[in-house]
């Protein structure tokens, strides 16, 4: 995660590794376009390469005080580390 100052207001950069099926941010847009469980950003550009995916998003006009823009740039990993949980009985 990164900041920068702009004439506009601040920008908010986010760089992120990605394994799997999720690699075109496609779930990601929903959650951060949604108004009722995610932040409600407007899609300002988006694009996708083999090795990368880049979103440019802000706020809706006339929502919050914040001018900036959120960009996330995803990055293909070359491997995912999986983890298992523990279930747990109740």
């Amino acid at each position: 995660m990164a900041t920068q100052m702009t004439d506009y207001g601040l920008d908010w950069i986010l760089e992120r590794q990605v394994a799997g099926p999720q690699f075109d941010d496609a779930r990601l847009i929903e959650v951060l376009t949604d108004r009722i469980v995610g932040c409600g950003l407007r899609i300002l550009d988006h694009a996708c390469g083999a090795e990368e995916c880049k979103v440019r998003l802000a706020p809706r006009r006339g929502t919050w005080d914040w001018r900036g823009v959120l960009t996330v740039r995803s990055h293909r990993a070359t491997s995912c580390h999986t983890f298992r949980c523990p279930i747990r009985g109740l």
